[in-house]
């Protein structure tokens, strides 16, 4: 089964390492790249209207200068096309005051990044394996 990443992550480094990723991990799913949430909102609504176009799952880096991550998740949980899509926050920050924030907000995980190319690479792998091949979640607005 084909699924649509959404990738939304600023950092032009980290951006580059996990388009690469992807597409080794799952290289005949599609990944959409936003480098700002507003434009990751947008697309989600106007694709939302198209249930085909909706992502299986979001990889979501924490902070952006104009909505946060929280912000964004809060959104995302209000609308019933996007309340049930996997999200995964990606971070180089591990404070139990954010992660419970996000948590809270209705993230499906929250995943440190790691330091050395070689783990970051391992735990994207298994994070894109687990949420697209193992994990069954309703899907399409359903509740």
């Amino acid at each position: 089964m084909k699924h649509l990443i959404l990738l939304v992550e600023d950092n032009p480094d980290d951006l580059v390492l996990l388009q690469r990723i992807i597409a080794r991990t799952e290289p005949d799913n599609e990944t959409i790249i936003h480098i700002d949430i507003s434009t990751a909102l947008a697309w989600l609504h106007e694709s939302g209207r198209d249930h085909h176009g909706m992502p299986s799952l979001i990889l979501l880096d924490l902070a952006f200068p104009q909505i946060d991550a929280v912000g964004f998740l809060q959104r995302l949980r209000s609308d019933s096309l996007t309340r049930n899509t996997p999200v995964v926050v990606y971070s180089n920050k591990s404070d139990t005051q954010v992660i419970a924030a996000c948590t809270a907000s209705g993230c499906n995980s929250y995943v440190c990044k790691p330091a050395r190319y070689a783990d970051f690479a391992e735990t994207t792998r298994q994070i894109i394996q687990y949420w697209l091949t193992i994990n069954a979640v309703p899907r399409y607005g359903m509740t």
